[in-house]
Order: structure tokens, then sequence, then C-alpha cells
């Protein structure tokens, strides 16, 4: 049998590549033949016995250490990557362990150490396949869906601007590692992943669907794969014209491989393709059919699959589980069996689960190899069955019965599990340790038994006593309420802590092996509140008495012959034992009738309640020893209370075996083991009065008396050795077949799929609040419209420090690395007394990139109070985190504040580097004119505004006309270039001036409309805004940003036909005003291209029908 196994986390967005190859394994392989598996079963799978080949997938977060646990299982273990070349060390690292390697890239066969070979992911028929939609049917132009690696921004943004009136299903999930989205295209796109079979539908449903590889290294340097990832066989499936970008590592041959594919080498041909697919109704469906038929015959996970089976040659077929041998005790290997236990029989106080373990550990002596789990005192610690300290952990204490999850106690559980080689671990009380020890218990692989010694499983309130301290009865009641108003009153807790107690107790139960009870009711009462327990294997096999230091003589009866009838109290003098029931009854019993012996420990405070009696016939023997229980004999009744349902209780059968007659609460197992007048009494709990009858009647009727003597027999209690004998059976049965490795594997609840939840006590968060957040504190464009800058390096401001470090105290050369950039200062906006919005720009020394975050004010009068009119709110701060590859390196500290639309810029003689997600270094450097006035010119090009390319519209909102105003402006160049990247003449419009309103100082944007003749066509182009001093020297009021050039490549952008006259027009735009002028200048294109440029002066009839027409084009009527 085949075991499929996704080293990945099982619930993200590629988690269907699993069910994809299990279920193209089925179909090659038989139903029976494969079986899938995630962190929690792996290793029971494995020890099974069933399998000799397993395949892990993906690569992601292989577990070396697991892989070496699972190594002994199986005979051929098989590697297939997802990841690579990004992942491409790792995996090397990783793969040592396998017998063969398979590898989505090529180029990285020859990197492995073991037998690799290029098998690339594909497509299934069950998830991918829809059937080919009609044209009119679709629901869609363009779609796309995948992370938003750095490449795919720019080239969607293209294609938005290229096809303005498509409609778009863009599915574009970041992460905290990538740069945020451009405002845009963030507006446009569902920024969370969808389901595999939504995305097809959306395909489907579909003209086009672009594929894009990525291009980013997340670590490492490799950034791009040589071979194509599953989209392009998914969407092969998926009824739907494909077209796939070819990034320049990548050979064609791979996409050539699928029919009916269209392939773009550059952004530009990929606005081709798709206009081209777009207006040929036809070319769409028989793109889609051809890829569909190439898939299907060449490109399934069952292709895939049976080369793996060609190249290996394993043994797909299901094992036959092979019976366990049973080898003589000479010759057969001890079992190594683990107790968790909340104590042992070395402490100072101890009950009837430290006695059970003690017996057992004797009993089995020369089979089993016993150690314990013990976690107390601020450590968790193995020792072996003599107490020796065996390894420490040192932890905090989480509470007698209050943890659900704890991964410290976790981790070192499964470590030494994992490490020690443990063949079963048997829970005897998980007092003192966190819940979820028998999930990763079993998540080890082990076998696991769990020993129900009270209701622990039940409840918090493991005698199941109520918050009056009565026995509540939890089989009879059925309504979990009440328990929450038990647990209210009594601890005062949420109501609704019991349910999520017991939803994860339910859980727990799962794992689970095999349950010992020592009654029919405690069995009754598990399955009653956890039906799963049925489905398991169930022992009621009692619970034995420690062997006596000396050999048991049978009591012979003795008549009373008028002597006082000897009562005796078994077991530790505490409440839920019955105490205060025996203390009324010591106090109402006549003295001259009865003589009790109290045996066992006894709490401090009844022992001063006693001697207060002063009562002459109550004798105190104090604690015994194990198995020192012959001075019983001294008394002929037992007196055994509890006002709980007891699980067993060991003094009772010490009772019986020491010729008493036992009266007993009618509860639990003494209920379940006492025969009322048969071979003892049962009374209702707390009747004192019913209590002292049955001992008179004990003591006047000689007969009955005899009777119930005589009624005693080894049939009431268990036999050590016979219990030992079935306990190993019951091992033996849970052991895994297959042995596993030894290895230093560590499991979390966390690692096993499970939400955190430390205490049960209190309620679990909703679970959206675990979704990653869609907003970022980064920006990576200006957060809000600026409408004019103002000044440049001519604010009042200064930084105190950066990441903590204080800026002109500490020496810069001792910086010590931060987790996340900060920085904190003041910043005073000249002749402004309002403190507005203030941003840190981080600007990259090798690139484009720029980042924003936004400050928060704070108050700063201490700063305030030397600047005129300056605001109290001068103060700033910000921090946030820098994470991932794109925002690594040397970057330059700029300051903007905003106030009203108009902002100044500052860049501060600071630098720092980024290194791994931290702030590394910080430099104090000078920065010349020139570098100001670039950095300033990078800043006012990051408005999300895309310049240099043919725009449909200047905005998605309505703009109106401004009625007042005055446009000044100067055409001082307007002239083609050649395009070095077409080698075209004429592809490269030049134009360069200045512009600005003169009713207003705000500079705004500059826009060129070019609008045909016919008034059927127009397009618009964005301008880049710059100073000109000279232009300020002339005029008044004049903005410092009033000069505009561009540089406009009329291949990219709007996908619109260039033919004939278009006229110029300059928009001057301010917030959601705008000026139109014409420029009395028309250009004549011919084929896209700019067949002549002149002077063209229209009349002002003209001039008012172009301007209504971009009136109503930009107020979109």
């Amino acid at each position: 049998m085949a075991v499929i196994y996704n080293t990945n986390y099982t619930h993200n967005s590629n988690s269907y590549l699993t069910l994809a190859v299990f279920w193209a394994a089925k179909k090659l392989w038989g139903e029976d033949n494969v079986v899938v598996v995630d962190n929690m079963d792996i290793l029971s799978v494995a020890a099974s016995g069933e399998h000799e080949v397993i395949i892990c997938i993906d690569g992601q977060r292989t577990d070396y250490e697991l892989m070496k646990r699972l190594r002994p299982c199986f005979k051929t273990m098989i590697f297939w990557a997802f990841e690579d070349p990004f992942m491409l060390d790792f995996n090397v690292q990783v793969t040592t362990i396998f017998d063969y390697v398979f590898t989505n890239d090529p180029i990285c066969v020859k990197a492995y150490q073991t037998e690799a070979f290029y098998l690339p992911l594909a497509a299934s028929d069950q998830i991918h396949y829809r059937k080919v939609k009609e044209t009119d049917a679709l629901d869609y132009d363009i779609c796309f869906a995948g992370t938003m690696w750095p490449n795919r921004v720019d080239i969607l943004r293209r294609v938005i601007i290229a096809f303005p009136q498509a409609r778009y299903k863009l599915i574009c999930p970041g992460n905290e590692y990538l740069p945020p989205l451009p405002a845009d295209l963030s507006e446009r796109v569902i920024h969370r992943p969808v389901s595999i079979e939504a995305f097809t539908d959306f395909a489907n449903a579909s003209k086009v669907t672009l594929t894009m590889f990525r291009n980013y290294a997340s670590h490492g340097d490799i950034g791009q794969a040589t071979a194509p990832g599953p989209r392009l066989y998914e969407l092969g499936l998926a009824g739907t014209a494909q077209i796939v970008e070819l990034p320049a590592g990548m050979n064609e041959k791979y996409l050539k491989e699928i029919n009916g594919v269209a392939i773009a080498h550059n952004t530009e041909e990929i606005i081709k393709q798709i206009a081209e697919v777009i207006e040929k109704k036809n070319i769409r469906k028989k793109m889609a059919i051809s890829s569909q038929q190439s898939v299907m015959k060449s490109h399934l996970y069952q292709n895939r699959l049976k080369i793996i089976e060609d190249v290996t040659q394993a043994d797909f077929s299901l094992k036959k589980k092979e019976k366990k041998i049973i080898v003589e005790s000479q010759f057969k290997k001890k079992l190594k069996v683990l107790f968790v236990t909340h104590s042992t029989i070395r402490e100072q106080v101890w009950g009837g689960i430290e006695v059970y373990q003690q017996i057992i550990s004797f009993g089995l002596v020369k089979d089993v190899e016993f150690y314990y789990w013990l976690r107390r005192r601020g450590a968790c610690t193995l020792t072996d069955s003599n107490g020796q300290e065996l390894e420490r952990f040192d932890m905090p204490d989480v509470g007698w019965l209050d943890s659900m999850n704890d991964a410290g106690e976790e981790t070192a559980f499964s470590n030494i599990i994992n490490q020690y080689g443990f063949d079963v671990v048997h829970i005897q009380h998980l007092g003192h340790h966190t819940l979820s020890l028998p999930i990763i218990a079993k998540a080890c692989g082990v076998g696991t038994v769990f020993s129900f010694h009270d209701f622990l499983a039940v409840c918090s309130h493991y005698n199941l006593l109520n918050y009056e301290q009565r026995y509540c009865r939890i089989e009879e009641n059925k309504d979990v309420g009440t328990c929450d108003v038990c647990l209210k009153i009594s601890e005062k807790l949420d109501f609704g802590v019991q349910q999520t107690r017991r939803a994860f107790v339910g859980k727990v139960m799962k794992s689970i092996d095999a349950f010992l009870y020592g009654t029919q009711h405690s069995f009754d009462v598990a399955k009653y509140i956890y039906p799963v327990v049925e489905s398991k294997k169930n022992y009621i096999l009692g619970i034995p008495s420690p062997d006596t230091t000396i050999p048991l003589i049978k009591k012979e009866f003795k008549p009373l012959e008028g002597r006082k009838l000897k009562v005796a109290t078994v077991g530790n003098f505490i409440r839920s034992k019955g105490a205060d029931t025996i203390l009324s009854i010591l106090q109402t019993a006549n003295p001259n009738l009865y003589e009790f012996h109290i045996f066992g420990y006894m709490q401090p405070d009844y022992e001063s309640v006693l001697k207060d009696l002063k009562l002459d016939n109550i004798i105190l023997h104090g604690s015994y020893g194990l198995g020192e229980v012959s001075a019983l004999q001294v008394a002929d009744v037992a007196l055994i209370l509890s006002i709980w349902p007891e699980t067993y209780c060991i003094s009772l059968s010490e009772v019986w075996q020491n010729g008493l007659i036992p009266i007993v609460t009618d509860v639990g197992a003494l209920k379940d083991r006492v025969q009322d007048g048969i071979n003892g009494f049962t009374v209702p709990i707390g009747d004192v009065n019913l209590v002292i009858d049955r001992l008179e009647l004990i003591r006047s009727d000689e007969i009955l008396r005899q009777k119930l003597i005589n009624n005693i027999s080894p049939d009431l209690w268990v036999n050590s050795k016979e219990y030992a004998e079935k306990l190993l059976q019951v091992y033996d049965e849970v052991v895994p077949i297959n042995m596993l490795g030894n290895s230093g594997l560590r499991w979390d609840i966390g690692r096993l799929h499970y939400i955190p939840h430390a205490s049960w006590k209190e309620q679990a968060p909703p679970r959206h609040i675990f979704d990653a957040p869609t907003s970022s504190s980064l920006y990576i464009e200006l957060p809000q419209e600026i409408e004019d800058w103002a000044v440049v390096q001519g604010a009042h401001f200064y930084i105190d420090d950066i990441c903590y470090h204080i800026l002109n105290v500490d020496d810069d050369s001792k910086f010590k690395e931060a987790d996340e950039f900060h920085i904190r200062g003041w910043f005073i906006y000249p002749d402004m007394s309002n403190a507005g919005n203030l941003y840190t720009v981080l600007i990259h020394q090798d690139s484009d990139l720029t980042i924003f975050l936004k400050c928060d004010r704070e108050s700063r009068e201490d700063v305030a109070s030397n600047f005129v009119n300056a605001p109290v709110r001068n103060g700033f701060s910000c921090k946030s985190a820098l994470r991932g590859k794109w925002c690594e390196g040397r970057f330059r500290i700029g300051l903007i504040n905003v106030v009203n639309g108009i902002a100044a810029f500052q860049l501060a003689g600071y630098e720092i580097k980024v290194n791994a997600g931290k702030v590394v270094k910080i430099y104090n450097e000078f920065h010349d004119n020139q570098v100001i006035l670039d950095d300033f010119l990078r800043i006012t090009e990051k408005d999300g505004i895309m310049r240099g390319i043919k725009l449909s519209d200047i905005s998605e909102n309505r703009l109106f006309h401004k009625n007042l105003g005055k446009l000044e402006y100067y055409i001082q160049n307007l002239s083609t270039d050649v395009n070095p990247e077409n080698e075209k003449a004429g592809n490269l419009l030049k134009i360069s001036g200045w512009a600005f309103d003169r009713t207003t100082s705000k500079a705004g944007q500059i826009y060129l409309a070019f609008v045909n003749e016919s008034f059927k066509n127009c397009f618009f182009v964005a301008t880049s805004r710059f100073i000109r001093h000279e232009t300020i020297s002339v005029f008044q009021n004049v903005p410092l940003n009033n000069g505009f050039y561009i540089q406009l490549d009329l291949q990219k952008g709007y996908s619109l036909k260039l033919e004939g006259k278009f006229q110029i027009f300059l928009i001057n735009l301010i917030h959601n005003e705008f000026l139109v002028v014409p420029v009395n200048i028309s250009v004549n294109f011919k084929n896209n291209q700019v067949s002549n440029i002149m002077d063209d002066i229209i009349n002002e009839d003209t001039i008012d029908q172009y301007t209504d027409f971009l009136k109503r084009k930009l107020f979109r009527e």
C-alpha cells in the first residue's frame, strides 16, 4: 500500500494537491491500496505494518526527524518536490534519507544526492475539468488568480489599463513577506485565496485566463523556476482560453506540450493576445478544447504517478496484516511502557493510583520496563521504575487541571517518546499535566492506554462532587448547562467552559487505543459522555490489591460474646471518603457497644476534631505501608462511605481479604461490587442512621454476621498476578507492529493541526482572528492625495531615536539589531499651526522602491513653545515590521508632512540597513542637493498614477469642470524619438513645458488629452511634475512643481488603435476639479505611430465642442 503525506500545512490554499494525488493514486493502484495521512496519524499508519511505500509530496516544512522515525517502516521512500528551485537547498538536506526524489524543476535534478528525476505537477480530472461554455454564457472577460509576486503586479495594472471596459475576476492574495498592492489594483481584487473549485469555475466562466509564473526570491537568490507549475495544466482542463507569460529562464518547449495555449514573451504580447481572443469569439473555444484534450491525454496526476511507479518499481499493493507472534518470555524483548501520572508511591501522600502503579510495576517486571512522566514543582521529569531521574525539562506549572494545550510539555513529552523508543504510553492520571498529552502520544505512533481511576476525563471536578459537595449523578443529567451552573458558582467560570473542555477531551478520547475500568459504572459514565469510547477496546479488569508483607490467614468467624463490635475505617480520612459522615457516626454510636479503629492518613483538621471529642472507643492507627493490611483483622466491620462514585476502591478489596464486613455507599464501584445483604451492606450517601442500624444488625445477629463472612471469597477482588497477565495482553494488542526509528522529533498541538487553546477555563476566541490580515501598515504609494508640494528641505524637525537607539547620544557603531523599524521625533511645517498627517518614507538606495509608514502624532509642548504658531501635536512616532526580501537593503529616511492636501518633504541625515526582517545598522550621512531633489522627484511619482502610457480615463470618479480659473501654460518641446525597445521611429512622443492655474497656488496634476476630430476616440497621458525655478521668478504665487514632462510610448497602455488626426489639450486636475485648455497642436497617427505633428489653431466654437466632449467624458455621463 502507498502512503501519501503532504509535508506542508494541511490547511492552506494548496491542500487540494494532496487530494488530487490521492484520487489519482486510487484510480491507478486501487481504492484499498492508498491511504493519505497527516502529522496526526502518519506514525500510527507507518507502524501498522500494512505499507511498503510512502510518497512525501510538496517538500515544504519536511521534518527530517520525522523522516528518521518513519524510515524503518517503509521499504521505499519517495520525495516529490513541488517548490523547487525556491526550496532546493532545504530539499537537498532533508532528502538524503529517501530512496528516490522527483522534482518539479528540471534544472534541480543534478543538485540532489539521492537519485532524482524531473516530474512536473499536473491536473486532476476530478477537480479541474469543466465543460467549455459558449461565449454568450460567460460572466467575465479576463481572469487571474495567484499570489501577488511583484512581477505580476505591473502586468496586471497594464492589462487593466489596456482593457478598461473588460469584466475582471482577479483573486490576488498576498502575505506579510510581500509588498502591499498599489491602490488602483487593490480596490479591484479579492485579497483572500478562494477554493480551487471556485477558481476553476471563475476560469471556466471567463474568455481569457492569464498564467504568470513566479519571479521572486522569498529567500536565497533563486526567484524563478525553469518549468511550469500546476496552474498551466489545471487551466488546461478548466475550459478557458489560456494566455501564458513565458519567463526568461523557462524553456518554451514545456509550454508547447499543451496545445491551444497562447504564449507571450512580454506585457505587450500578453495584451495583444488578450485583444485577439476577446475580439474573435471562435478562437477562445478552439483554444479551450485543444488544451483539454492535451491535458487529458498526458498531464493528469495518474500520468505522473505511473512514471513514479515505472521508475521506482515499488510495490504499491496492500500488505496483509501479519499476526503478532508471541515469543517465549526468555527471548522476548521487553516492552517499554511510559506511565503518565500525577504522583508516585514515593510522594509523602499517596492513594490508590500510586498503589496500582507500584503493583503492576512489580507484577510485570520481567516483561516490561516502566518509566514515569511527572510534572511537579516547576519541571517535567522522566524517571525509571526506581525513581531515578533520567530527563528533566524546567518549565512553569500549568495548574492541577487547568491546561488543555501547553507547547512546552508537549514538545518535551514527544521528544522523550521518540528518543527512548517507548512502545506504549499508559495514561494513569493527567493531574498537573496538559490534557493534550494522549493526542501527542498517539501522534508519536505508540500504543495508548487510558485508565479511568477517577472522572478527570468527564469533569474537572474529577470526583463528580458539585458546588454543594454532593455527587452530581452526571450519568442521569443530560443538560451540560447544569455543569455550567456548578462551575459558575464554585469557580466563577463563564458559561460554556464545560462544553469547551468536553469537546477537547472528546478529541483526546479518539487518540486512545484501549480503556481500562474498575467496574461497569465507570464504563457507563465514560461512554455516556463520550460515545466514541464504545468504538475502542474497553476492558473492565478491576484493580489488583497489593501483595501483603506476610501471608494472609483467613479470618475465622468468632461470636462477639458480649464484646464491643469493632469497626474500622480504611483509607485516607478525607471529606470525599466520607469523613464528615464518619465523624457523625463516631459521635452518635453508643461507645459501650462499638469500638472504632481508624486506619490511613488523616487530614490535620479532622485529627484535631477527633482529639477534641475525647472518646475512649476511638483508636487511631495512622498510615500503613503498601501490603501491610493484616492489622485490619482486629476489626469486624469496615466503613467505606465515600461521597463520590469510586472507580474501584482497593480498600474494599483489603477489607474483604481480611474478613471484614463492609458497609459502603450505594454509588459507583462500591455499589457495583457489594451486594447488599450478601457480602456487605450498601447505604445512601450521608445516611448516618442507616449505617448505625446496619452496625446494630451485625452486632446483634450472629447468624447474619457469620453468613456475610462466609460469603466473602477471592472472587470479590482481583489477583495481582492474573491482572498483570491480562494487562500484558492489552499492551501486546496496542503495541505497533512495525518498530519506529528513534529520533529527536518534537510535536506540539499546533503541528497536529489543532488551534492552540491554553486553558479550557477561558473561552476560545472567534476563529476568524487567526486569518491573516488583508491590510498593511506599509504602503508603497503615497497614502493620501497630495495636491501640491510647498516645501523641500525647509521644515524644522528632529529625530530623537531610530529603533530606540537615541541619536547623538548612543554610539552608532554599537547599534543593536531591531526586529522592527521604529522612529520618534518632531516635525514643524513652516508657518502652519495645524499638525496634519506625517509619514516616514524609506527610500531604497539601489532601486525605485519607496516605503511609506503613517506616523502617530504626539503632543510636544516642549518643542511648540520655541516656534511661533507651532502646533502642540508636532511630535511623531511609528513602528512597523519590515519582512520579506522585497524590503531588504539600505534606505534613506525621509519625512512628509501633509496639511490640507499641501505637503512638505524633508530628507533626514540618517539611513538604515535592513536584512532578514531586521534593522541591522544605522548610518549618519550627508546628502547633497542632487540626492535630495532626485528623492523628491521619486516621491512625487509615487501617487499610483501610471505615466508614459495611454490611459482611457484619468479617474474612476466623477470630475467637475472648474468654471473659474485660468490655466497658464507653455509647451517647450513636442517631438518624436526612436524607441530603444522597438527601434521604430515615431513610437516615442516627448512633451515638456510648464502649466499652472493662476487662480490657485496648488500645482495639481497635468494630463494631456488626445481627442480625434470625429470625437469618437480619445486617450489621456499623465505627466510628471517637477520644479521650474525660472517660472517662479516671473509669476507670483506659482506652485513649486509647475513644470511637466512625459515620454509617451504609443505601443503601451490603453488598447486603442491610433489612426487619424488627434487634437492635444492640457488638463489640470486638483482633487476632483479640472481646467482644460487647447494647446493648438495636433498629431496625425498612422498605424499606431506618429505620422506628423503640426500647429493647428482651432476656433472658439470648435474649442467649445472639444471642451464639452471632455467635460462629459470626465463627468462619466
